[in-house]
Order: C-alpha cells, then sequence, then structure tokens
C-alpha cells in the first residue's frame, strides 16, 4: 500500500456498492460491518449490487477518504453528497 492510502485494507479489496451509485448516483452511507459497503439510504435493491474494488470506490467519490478509520461495526451517512458524514454504531435502518 502507499502512504497516501487513507484505509487499512488494501486497494484491492471488493466491497459491496450498487451499479446505480458506479451510474453517477451519491454515496450516501458507508457501513463497515463485515466488509465494506458504499450505498444509499434506504434498503437497496438486490439487483442493483455489485462488487468493486476499494481504490475503485475511492476514484468515484474522495470524500470516502474522510471515513477511512471507520470502524468496524460502525456507519457514516450523510443527506446529501455535500455534508459531512456523521458517524454512529451501526444500524440496520439506515443501510
Amino acid at each position: 500500500m502507499t502512504a497516501n492510502w487513507p484505509f487499512s485494507d488494501p486497494p484491492n479489496l471488493a466491497v459491496l456498492t450498487l451499479r446505480s451509485i458506479i451510474a453517477g448516483a451519491p454515496v450516501l452511507c458507508v457501513t463497515h460491518r463485515h466488509g465494506w459497503r458504499f450505498t444509499g439510504h434506504g434498503t437497496p435493491l438486490l439487483s442493483d449490487a455489485t462488487p468493486m474494488g476499494l481504490a475503485e470506490m475511492v476514484a468515484l467519490d474522495s470524500t470516502l477518504a474522510l471515513v477511512a478509520d471507520l470502524p468496524e461495526g460502525w456507519q457514516a451517512s450523510r443527506c446529501h453528497v455535500e455534508d459531512e458524514w456523521k458517524r454512529s454504531p451501526y444500524d440496520h435502518t439506515l443501510s
């Protein structure tokens, strides 16, 4: 890993996201529980889920580096992409 890589996980780690996010929808919820998930608010459709590399996610949204130190079992959310990340223990109702 490079000195500038903010995550303790490797850049090529497989994470879960949504096809809609890859297509341009904002990441509004990050969950670090049994791996990383990058979604919007609400319950995503299983048919929209897709794996992606962690570095690819950071390339899509550089603000994800701000939650790189999110502890296992926690989540971060925001209402809009311009908002600051709010951290909290994992709550299944937000992801």
